[in-house]
Formats: structure tokens, sequence, C-alpha cells
């Protein structure tokens, strides 16, 4: 049933959708500095044409599709649920926690945390491991 889907993704695989996922990404990525820089999406140029649809719509669209391929070929090509649960934990795992010690080095360093929140930043990783949502870190002082 399923047969297909692997079909496609080894596919994709085989001819490095990557380049195609980059596109989408990218598109996205500049389709939204128009909202981003003013507001407006008005300088899409499908946006423009069609008054409502925007390039980033269609790129997202089509980012999903092919990331949905990937996926569920890769679930399709796993030896179970938890090997294919396992692979998929070491490959987001280790780029979301180097974001979030970044992220927290900076809200540490630019809130203007005390030093006894900024201590905290252990406790604070070791709850990443759980994905628990951080503390709110304490501003030092009103001035």
């Amino acid at each position: 049933m399923f047969k297909w889907v692997g079909l496609i993704s080894k596919i994709i695989h085989k001819n490095k959708f990557n380049l195609v996922r980059f596109v989408f990404a990218t598109t996205v990525i500049l389709t939204h500095s128009y909202v981003i820089y003013d507001g407006h999406a008005d300088r899409d140029i499908l946006h423009r044409l069609t008054g409502s649809l925007s390039l980033g719509e269609i790129a997202v669209d089509g980012f999903f599709i092919v990331s949905g391929f990937l996926i569920t070929g890769s679930y399709l090509q796993s030896k179970s649920a938890l090997h294919y649960f396992q692979k998929r934990v070491l490959r987001i795992y280790p780029a979301y926690l180097v974001c979030y010690l970044i992220c927290i080095t900076l809200v540490a360093s630019f809130s203007g945390a005390t030093p006894t929140a900024a201590s905290n930043i252990p406790g604070i990783v070791a709850k990443a491991f759980l994905l628990a949502p951080p503390p709110r870190l304490a501003p030092s002082s009103q001035v």
C-alpha cells in the first residue's frame, strides 16, 4: 500500500531534492521579509497578480509535501517505530539544543538578568532536554 511513498522517497533522496527544499525555504524567508520590513505583502509578485496568494504560501506547501515524502520514506525504511523515533531524535535534538543554548545565552546576556538567574543556566539546559519552557529570568533592577 505504501510502496509508492517509499519509492518516491528514494527518488527524491537520490535526486537530491534537498536543493528543492532549500529553494522553497529560501522563498519563504524572502517573501516573509516583505511583511517583516513594512507589514505589507504587496511586493510579492504572485500577491500582486492574485491579490491574496503569495509565493511564500506555495513554497511552504511544496516544502511540506517534499518533507512529508522524505519523512514517510524514512519511517517505511525503519526497522520499527522505535528505531524511526530514535533516528528522528538523533537528527533533530542536537541542533535544537545548540539553538536553545544560543538563545538562552543571548537572552540572559541582553535582558539584564541577575547573576543568580544567569547561574541557573545549567538547570535551564536540563529542562531543555525535557522540552520544558524556560523560566522567566528576573530583571536586575529598575532604574
